[in-house]
């Protein structure tokens, strides 16, 4: 997907997510992150709701799974629209992206709460009853829309691809890449990844670099950052805490990693995020 193309189509899901007030995100399997052309909002789970369930280690560890290679699976196997409920107690209404019988990604519109408050978790009642309400209706008159962005999407995936959008076409890369996304917090060493996928690591490291244009390694700093920016952003953990959650137990390596990749200090970046959030 050129950069212009995702630019447009970045800007159609903002003013979807503004006309019906309810977010509209679209993930692909062969994204293996969110690129330039897609604002993080438009790819990830960062309505309040969402993010004030990922505060919380315990409840963040049950999202990634669900956010990973588990929906490919469920996407693929429903095949049609379907609504999904999660472990907070939302619910989205997914559309699976297929070509070919094949899974390409999803577009999710939610979360919406239900009536009967089914949010399991007593301190986010507040941030629940804020969600809109799951009506049928309102998903039969947006599904229209949806199906002709799926379908221009499943086109964009089909053309070539450049400007940082990652296509994977080898199963073993894509094990390696949720695996990956489920362990980034440990110590995890190219060869764990490697014995996961059932590959050398010489092969491991040479097929990854094919597919994904990035090493393994790198994928790996990049992933651990995004999850830094989310804890410094949305949550008030400490910085040795956070360093120790996203595997970089040092706090001084942590920092000088962070700084790399963004250009600001841990501490820094969390005041200038919270600076611009501030009303």
């Amino acid at each position: 997907m050129d950069t212009q193309t995702g630019r447009r189509i970045g800007e159609f899901l903002k003013a979807l997510q503004q006309l019906v007030g309810v977010p509209v995100l679209c993930r692909g399997a062969e994204l293996i992150r969110p690129t330039t052309d897609f604002a993080e909002a438009l790819f990830l789970h960062c309505n309040p709701f969402c993010m004030a369930v990922k505060a919380k280690e315990s409840r963040y560890a049950k999202c990634r799974p669900r956010e990973s290679l588990e929906l490919a699976v469920e996407a693929q196997k429903h095949g049609r629209p379907y609504l999904k409920d999660c472990h907070a107690g939302a619910v989205e209404w997914v559309v699976p992206l297929l070509r070919d019988q094949r899974y390409v990604g999803v577009l999710i519109f939610g979360p919406f709460r239900r009536a009967d408050d089914g949010c399991p978790y007593s301190s986010l009642k507040r941030e629940y009853a804020r969600l809109p309400l799951y009506r049928d209706e309102c998903v039969n008159r947006v599904q229209p829309i949806l199906d002709v962005l799926g379908a221009y999407l499943v086109e964009c995936r089909a053309c070539a691809t450049e400007d940082g959008t990652v296509r994977i076409s080898d199963d073993r890369i894509l094990r390696a890449v949720t695996y990956i996304e489920e362990h980034y917090s440990q110590s995890l060493r190219v060869e764990d990844v490697a014995n996961h996928c059932g590959m050398s690591r010489s092969r491991l490291v040479h097929v990854f670099t094919r597919e994904c244009g990035i090493s393994l390694m790198q994928h790996l700093t990049e992933t651990r950052v995004r999850e830094a920016k989310r804890l410094l952003t949305y949550s008030d953990t400490s910085l040795s805490d956070i360093a120790t959650a996203v595997g970089l137990a040092d706090q001084s390596y942590f920092g000088a990693v962070f700084k790399r990749h963004t250009g600001l200090t841990p501490r820094r970046y969390r005041t200038e995020e919270r600076r611009r959030a501030a009303p």
